[in-house]
């Protein structure tokens, strides 16, 4: 039995050029959307970094008052007693500015522009920082509209 071309094309298999630059083409089209949209969730969660970090100063600054009749800017040892001035995932640097000579506070956590951690939220341009006085009035700063979208 003789078997002519058309025959052979029909039993081959395997992926044309064709097929091959449309599945490429597929793929690169759902990571151009998928990887931002990845990006900025991930910006969004790790501002709970900052927000968690001075919501603990806020509890410990409370702390200090009741046996001091003051509040302190020293995070760690002779202040609060904190283990470090950043926050858990390392991603902002804590401070603390007194007001009214002691009877009041502003903590802040900024966003660390350099560091191994802190490289991945230095881009976060909506909230490059956070703050929370001792009336626990929340405030920020960068582009955001307002404070409600960095303290979600």
């Amino acid at each position: 039995m003789k078997h002519n071309s058309h025959t052979r094309r029909a039993h081959q298999r395997g992926v044309s050029l064709m097929e091959l630059l449309v599945t490429v083409a597929i793929v690169g089209i759902i990571a151009s959307v998928a990887i931002p949209s990845y990006r900025q969730h991930m910006k969004r969660s790790n501002r709970t970094d900052a927000t968690s970090a001075l919501l603990n100063i806020a509890g410990e600054q409370e702390k200090f008052f009741l046996q001091n009749n003051a509040y302190t800017d020293v995070i760690g040892d002779g202040g609060l007693g904190m283990d470090k001035t950043t926050s858990a995932n390392g991603y902002y640097d804590l401070s603390i500015t007194l007001t009214d000579n002691g009877a009041g506070y502003e903590a802040e956590a900024a966003v660390r522009a350099t560091g191994a951690n802190g490289g991945s939220q230095a881009d976060d341009e909506d909230c490059t920082a956070f703050t929370l006085d001792e009336t626990g009035a929340r405030g920020y700063a960068g582009a955001a509209d307002d404070a409600s979208v960095c303290w979600r």
